[in-house]
């Protein structure tokens, strides 16, 4: 069907054309499907305030169809880095055109920070570390630019096995339990620990004793925390919780606060704001699934002393944009706890 596009005789193709073509089930479906048509190259939208559909997030109404010669793909080929497969692009033009913004994006992070290669870390890590996305090793895109490439070995990371539910690096009477939300970041700091046979981790400010991996929904099961701190640690406990910064991740937390009346739980606003710190000059992706955005925003970035810091997290989840944990993957958590 793109292909299909990009030969037609107009120059122009209206919105509700491309819903006809496509025949999307869901709205947002159809937002992957325009996004995938410019990220090849296929068309561009004819940018004008007035030429959206008012819809969120919002479409253009009209765009133009750019129809490309197979000279300017192959100047492209030619200058990928020689760590890509050039010449079976050069074969494959079709296959390159279809994946041109990822391999693009694994194209640039070899050429510029090839150096980050020789620390493993995870695989969730190094996929958000290359394509702003976690999770795009497991898709079927990133997988064939993988194998196509023969590259998983060269990208240097390690497979996350099931997690325990918990690490406690030395038992107190008092102690700080961080809560974290994916199993990557978890089994990370858990590593990290263990390399460096730590005690304790001290992160921007705060000692950790202990981590735990949420497990998704089953962290805000009704006193869930109280019971794992009477029953498990049988010492006097905080809790500091930190999750991806999405819609999903502010409604666990809020959740987990409600069930767990009795327990202390504090959000970790300081590693929330290095998420923000460390986006800055990435470009951020749109949340992949449909989330509950019913959540009490001002609720949750009331826990946050700058202003400037609030309203960024505002504008984020207002672009219906996020920043997963994985940003801050094994080798920023060892820069920070190197800052100590």
């Amino acid at each position: 069907m793109k292909k299909e596009i990009q030969n037609l005789k107009q120059t122009y193709i209206m919105l509700d054309e491309l819903e006809k073509i496509f025949k999307p089930q869901t709205y947002m479906e159809l937002v992957e499907k325009i996004s995938e048509l410019k990220s090849e190259g296929i068309i561009n939208e004819i940018a004008n305030k007035k030429n959206t559909n008012g819809r969120i997030p919002s479409l253009y109404m009209k765009y133009r169809i750019i129809k490309e010669k197979d000279t300017e793909v192959e100047k492209e080929i030619k200058c990928l880095s020689p760590e890509l497969s050039i010449e079976k692009y050069l074969n494959n033009k079709e296959i390159y055109k279809k994946q041109r913004k990822e391999i693009q994006k694994l194209d640039q992070f070899l050429k510029n920070q090839k150096e980050k290669l020789k620390t493993k870390i995870s695989k969730n890590e190094r996929a958000y570390q290359i394509w702003q996305y976690e999770k795009m090793l497991d898709t079927p895109t990133g997988k064939s630019i993988i194998n196509f490439n023969n590259l998983e070995k060269k990208l240097n990371f390690y497979l996350t096995p099931e997690p325990f539910f918990d690490y406690i690096l030395e038992q107190k009477e008092k102690m700080t339990i961080l809560i974290i939300e994916n199993k990557d970041t978890w089994y990370t700091m858990r590593k990290i620990a263990k390399n460096n046979k730590l005690k304790n981790l001290n992160i921007l400010g705060k000692q950790i004793d202990g981590i735990i991996y949420g497990e998704g929904n089953k962290i805000t099961k009704l006193n869930a925390l109280k019971d794992y701190e009477e029953e498990m640690l049988k010492s006097n406990v905080r809790f500091l919780y930190w999750g991806d910064l999405d819609f999903s991740g502010i409604n666990i937390y809020e959740r987990v606060k409600e069930s767990n009346i009795n327990s202390n739980i504090k959000l970790f606003t300081e590693i929330y704001t290095k998420m923000i710190e460390l986006s800055k000059n990435k470009e951020l992706m749109i949340i992949p699934k449909e989330q509950n955005k019913n959540i009490n925003l001002n609720r949750f970035i009331i826990n946050f002393s700058q202003i400037n810091t609030q309203e960024k997290i505002k504008e984020i989840l207002k672009e219906n944009k996020y920043i997963p944990q994985e940003i801050l993957n094994y080798e920023e958590i060892e820069k920070l706890l190197k800052e100590i």
